[in-house]
């Protein structure tokens, strides 16, 4: 019997490792996509030798300016700065050592991961993702 609980308690906690670190990508992946879009975005605004776009404006009857198109367009790159996800899971098999160390294994997350039991409920697993630039 104890051999079974053994098995059944690594099944959750790699389990767990895994949703944790499908978070972590997905919020790292769209990081990187939102990055290049900005990049193609900004290339918008600029011609293949570097220069420019411009759009010619009418100031008056008869008289015009030419102006860089990115000052016409309020252009302000996002970034999250700050995230923060906390979710709890319901299982006693989760060994919160086994999946912090599997956590620690991956280097350069950028994520502070915080594992704890709940002290009213040990079936309870308090899980909390966070990032700060």
């Amino acid at each position: 019997m104890r051999i079974f609980q053994h098995r059944k308690r690594n099944k959750h906690t790699l389990s767990l490792c895994k949703i944790i670190l499908s978070l972590k990508e997905a919020f790292f992946d769209n990081q990187e996509f939102f990055n290049g879009y900005q990049i193609q975005k900004l290339s918008e605004f600029y011609k293949e030798d570097g220069t420019p776009v411009l759009r010619r404006i009418r100031i008056d009857k008869d008289r015009f300016i030419e102006v860089p198109l990115i000052n016409l367009v309020n252009y302000a790159p996002l970034c999250i700065s700050e995230f923060s996800l906390s979710f709890n899971i319901k299982s006693r098999f989760i060994n919160i050592k086994e999946v912090e160390k599997q956590i620690s294994q991956i280097e350069g997350t950028g994520f502070d991961l915080f594992l704890g039991r709940d002290k009213g409920d040990n079936k309870i697993v308090s899980v909390k993702l966070s990032f700060k630039r």
